[in-house]
């Protein structure tokens, strides 16, 4: 097989929303994760000075590594009727043991 370095490979795969057959198999993302914290139906009192209240804050994954390893796996799942592709996604990161790793777990 040969290869193909990554710039020239993009504009095919953007043009073809898919990976070319002979290019199939898996993607590593590696780098940092983060745990992100999403809050919730703010009050927008519509003051810069006012303390703004929330229904909830939500925990979710966060960082390069995690956001990018998602958004590729979305591109690669496949559309409805096609069949089931071979490329896998994985993603490389070091998480400590505190709360943020347990929950990015």
């Amino acid at each position: 097989t040969s290869l193909r370095s990554s710039s020239s490979l993009v504009p095919e795969v953007i043009a073809n929303n898919r990976m070319p057959n002979s290019e199939k198999g898996s993607i590593v993302c590696a780098g940092l994760s983060c745990l992100d914290l999403q809050l919730v139906g703010c009050t927008q009192s519509g003051s810069d000075e006012a303390i703004e209240r929330y229904d909830e804050a939500v925990h979710c994954a966060g960082g390069s590594a995690s956001m990018t390893g998602t958004t590729l796996a979305l591109l690669l799942r496949p559309s409805d009727g096609e069949e089931h592709q071979e490329e896998k996604v994985h993603i490389l990161t070091k998480i400590g043991p505190d709360f943020a790793g347990n929950t990015l777990l």
